[in-house]
């Protein structure tokens, strides 16, 4: 789906129908909603299950912490990549302060929230009111 989306930027994309500028199908439009309905759900169900303390939630909230900050790693590693190959073409000012903000705050906002998410659950307390063995003694 993303290379199609950027062919489509560079406009080498295979268009459908009669008009060149509908780029997406029934089923990419489809794909798309899916995609971001899963995590969505899967958030909210975790939600529930912090709040009703179940075992299975705090499992749940590691594992999308752990793919929040990977996937954050990879939106600042390829965002900043972008960055130098614009200012190796235009020495100026290639990014506006919103850019700088888009491509290093947001991946930073997110990696803090959770590894204070991470931190929170782990805390042996968290895990034996959650009904599991504690991870460390303090």
């Amino acid at each position: 789906m993303g290379v199609l989306a950027v062919s489509d930027l560079f406009g080498i994309a295979p268009h459908r129908g009669r008009n060149p500028a509908i780029f997406y199908s029934g089923f990419e439009i489809l794909s798309v909603v899916v995609m971001t309905m899963i995590p969505g759900i899967w958030g909210l169900a975790t939600a529930i299950g912090l709040l009703a303390v179940k075992r299975w939630a705090r499992y749940s909230i590691i594992a999308f912490a752990a793919l929040t900050i990977a996937f954050m790693g990879i939106t600042f590693v390829f965002g900043m990549m972008l960055t130098l190959a614009a200012a190796k073409r235009n020495p100026f000012l290639t990014m506006s302060i919103w850019g700088i903000a888009y491509y290093v705050g947001v991946p930073v906002f997110y990696v803090a929230i959770s590894v204070w998410f991470l931190m929170l659950v782990n805390r042996p307390r968290a895990a034996e009111e959650f009904g599991g063995v504690p991870t460390a003694q303090s």
